[in-house]
């Protein structure tokens, strides 16, 4: 017996009222509750109008319908009564793309409750699935990855054609962020830490490689101080060529805060893992999954004096949000390039060790494997 039955579209209907609207919906009836989540005919309906939205379901329609103008403006669900069944609906001023996104998230629904395994990229992503009512025996906590071919140290030859092509000398220092500027980036923590940091290192240039909603930050901060001669920015650009910019850089920075969101960070940085692939320092914030990857790392309250004696650390790490830290950590890179090196040398051996991507998917395969899924 098949674990759901999908029943298409059962409603369209619109209003001539100003402009129109058209209302689509999708139901989905659960009829197998023995292969699916919790395996608890009322837990299972309790939950499915939250385990619907998702950010991973949500992922999944965004991409089915990317060609296809777009999710519907409004989307709901409702449980009718105590059976397992879900109503989905979609508003649009566009019948198709209404009905689009309605069946959308019903396949991707569908196609969750009756997973075999659920990979998420981070534990409070996999708490979050768990809380909604899916079995936790489902569930592997598997972080993002990087290609470590095509991120990797530079060659000699590469290095100094990129950096020229930038405009860098030899003798400068360059530190790269890289990113969507988004509230979780700690945007304002770099706009706060950049002309701290040229004031403490005359040769420091910084490499913005990016854009999003809180990039005016740095922008107004660099053209307050008058900056711009200092700090490159180059927008967004495609991530092949990400990656070969990321070769003029001497240090990369991740000043990842809490405070501009309010939620717990779940997230996964796949930056995170291509600055270790490059192979040179990286000062970030001990921020949930950041510092777990990155650990262990120095304490930037700790930094000693002189150059610090590397073992195993990986990065310089900062309290989020932490701006004289992060400043701190910044300037000692700097002035102790050794130690930028060093630590860029173990980070690129963790990534090799754990986070290829390679890594990433032999570990979802053990996982099915072991459990016999």
């Amino acid at each position: 017996m098949l674990p759901f039955l999908l029943i298409p579209i059962a409603a369209l209907a619109f209003s001539l009222n100003e402009e129109k609207r058209y209302t689509a919906a999708a139901s989905l009836l659960f009829s197998d509750t023995e292969k699916i989540a919790s395996a608890e005919p009322d837990r299972e309906a309790a939950t499915n109008e939250q385990l619907l939205f998702t950010d991973d379901i949500g992922r999944g329609v965004e991409a089915r319908l990317a060609d296809k103008g777009g999710i519907a403006e409004h989307v709901g669900a409702t449980q009718e009564g105590t059976s397992n069944v879900l109503k989905i609906s979609a508003t649009d001023p566009d019948a198709q793309r209404a009905a689009d996104t309605a069946n959308a998230y019903a396949d991707e629904y569908a196609a969750f409750r009756q997973a075999t395994a659920i990979s998420v990229i981070s534990e409070p992503a996999g708490e979050d699935v768990m809380r909604r009512g899916v079995d936790p025996a489902k569930i592997l906590v598997n972080p993002n990855g990087v290609d470590i071919d095509v991120y990797a140290p530079p060659s000699p030859e590469k290095r100094e054609s990129v950096r020229r092509e930038l405009g860098y000398q030899p003798e400068h220092f360059v530190i790269c962020f890289t990113g969507t500027f988004g509230g979780w980036h700690g945007v304002d923590v770099l706009a706060a830490a950049i002309p701290k940091v040229l004031a403490a290192v005359p040769n420091a240039r910084f490499l913005l490689i990016g854009d999003g909603n809180h990039k005016r930050l740095v922008d107004e901060a660099v053209a307050q101080q008058r900056l711009q001669a200092l700090v490159k920015s180059v927008g967004r650009v495609p991530q092949m060529d990400g990656a070969r910019l990321l070769a003029a850089a001497d240090t990369y920075v991740s000043p990842h805060a809490s405070h501009m969101v309010d939620s717990r960070f779940f997230g996964s940085p796949t930056k995170i893992f291509e600055y270790m692939a490059m192979g040179s320092g990286i000062v970030a914030s001990d921020l949930e999954q950041i510092g777990e990857v990155l650990a262990p790392g120095l304490d930037a309250r700790r930094l000693p004096a002189g150059a610090a004696r590397i073992d195993g650390e990986r990065a310089i790490l900062c309290a989020p949000g932490d701006i004289d830290g992060f400043v701190a950590a910044v300037v000692y890179v700097a002035r102790f390039p050794q130690v930028a090196a060093a630590l860029g040398r173990n980070a690129r051996a963790a990534a090799i060790a754990k986070y290829s991507w390679r890594g990433h998917v032999e570990r979802l395969w053990s996982f099915i494997h072991e459990r016999k899924l």
